[in-house]
């Protein structure tokens, strides 16, 4: 059974939905950091902004890792199914080089077998004249 590259680039599609999702999350989080930022101002907030900027990257990274996944998912899937058309189109070039060569010999066999009748034919005309003359040649010699 061959590899299913449909399922493959769907399963590849799911990892980059699941990426924009988290991109989604990351630009929520932005403009809620910005909502934030505007409306709020004390010491803690430092302390605030660098933990949404850590989710945030955080978020980024695991985005590009999907992509990259889904992007090797594609990519092997299809070298998978040139593999696999390479290997059909040997097999089948092996297949067809195998009934050649029987063809072939069951060809040359029968080729062979007429040639052999064939000179058995001339054989036995030859052995017929040759007969016929020794006949013809015993009367006329009896004569």
């Amino acid at each position: 059974m061959g590899i299913d590259v449909g399922s493959a680039n769907a399963r590849a599609k799911d990892l980059r939905d699941c990426a924009n999702e988290l991109r989604q999350a990351q630009n929520n989080l932005a403009q809620y950091k910005n909502h934030l930022s505007n409306n709020w101002q004390a010491a803690e907030t430092n302390y605030f902004f660098g933990a949404i900027g850590g989710v945030e990257t955080q978020l980024n990274q695991a985005a590009l890792e999907l992509e990259s996944i889904a992007g090797d998912i594609v990519s092997t899937a299809n070298a998978i199914k040139r593999e696999e058309e390479e290997r059909a189109r040997r097999e089948a070039e092996e297949r067809a080089r195998r009934e050649a060569e029987e063809r072939a010999r069951r060809e040359a066999e029968e080729q062979a077998k007429r040639d052999a009748q064939e000179l058995a034919a001339a054989a036995a005309r030859n052995a017929v004249q040759t007969l016929t003359k020794a006949v013809s040649n015993s009367i006329k010699r009896k004569k």
